[in-house]
């Protein structure tokens, strides 16, 4: 009974001001936590701990609200909230632009670490910056295979650095060029230059291609030349998945 009640005022209560607002600090949210312990338990001491009441009933927990990860669910569905509306509004995509201070389709389908995302610059919102740590916290992650590797984005990669920073290259994200399967050849060789521009007749200045190919880590080329078969496919591209791992935070 106690559970629904939490679950039905208390997430209630939270659920708009977290949503629109920054996040509580660490010490409002353990006083969150201490608020709902103390109810529960009649403002008695404790008998099991939170992070234990929070698991659900095969793990011996009873699914009591999990405060923090309810904020991060909350922070996180912004992400396809805004999709949709750049969908169908070129207004809200010039905003998402000036907010995020980059194309936002090529950020939200990246691969950043949370290092590399603070040190990008341009994201002025305390909100937008709250939301995409919470996004990345989630979806980072190394490839462990060769179908992996091919799905992985190459712009906003932590693991695809030039001078110790994630790529960009805004002229060739505009030509839809979003990842490794987009300049592999039919053999696991990554496209020289010339074969690039007659693919793609893209405005992409030389240097800055080489210096694409080089940040490319050299095992995964290595894994390209000695295992690709024309018959792998690409595991499903970020540019697809990212509405569905919203939907499964």
């Amino acid at each position: 009974g106690k559970n629904v009640i939490i679950k039905g005022l208390i997430a209630s209560q939270l659920t708009y001001i977290v949503s629109v607002l920054p996040c509580p600090s660490k010490q409002q949210m353990e006083k969150i936590k201490e608020i709902i312990m103390n109810f529960f338990w009649d403002g008695k001491r404790s008998k099991i701990a939170f992070n234990n009441l929070i698991n659900s009933y095969d793990e011996g927990g009873i699914n009591l609200l999990d405060i923090e990860a309810h904020v991060k669910a909350l922070k996180v569905s912004w992400i396809n909230r805004l999709s949709i509306l750049m969908n169908n509004s070129n207004q809200w995509l010039q905003l998402a632009k000036i907010c995020l201070g980059t194309e936002p389709y090529a950020l939200f389908a990246g691969n950043l670490n949370l290092k590399d995302l603070h040190k990008q610059g341009t994201i002025k919102s305390t909100i937008w910056l709250e939301i995409l740590n919470y996004w990345f916290e989630y979806c980072y992650s190394k490839p462990q295979n060769v179908s992996e590797i091919l799905a992985q984005p190459l712009w906003y990669n932590s693991n695809i650095t030039m001078d110790n920073k994630p790529v960009f290259i805004r002229s060739a994200f505009q030509e839809n060029i979003k990842c490794i399967n987009d300049i592999i050849d039919g053999n696991g060789n990554i496209l020289n230059y010339m074969e690039f521009r007659r693919k793609y007749n893209i405005d992409c200045h030389m240097i800055l291609y080489f210096g694409l190919v080089a940040a490319i880590p050299q095992e995964w080329k290595m894994q390209l030349r000695d295992n690709y078969q024309r018959n792998i496919t690409p595991s499903q591209s970020p540019y697809i998945l990212v509405n569905k791992k919203k939907q499964n935070y």
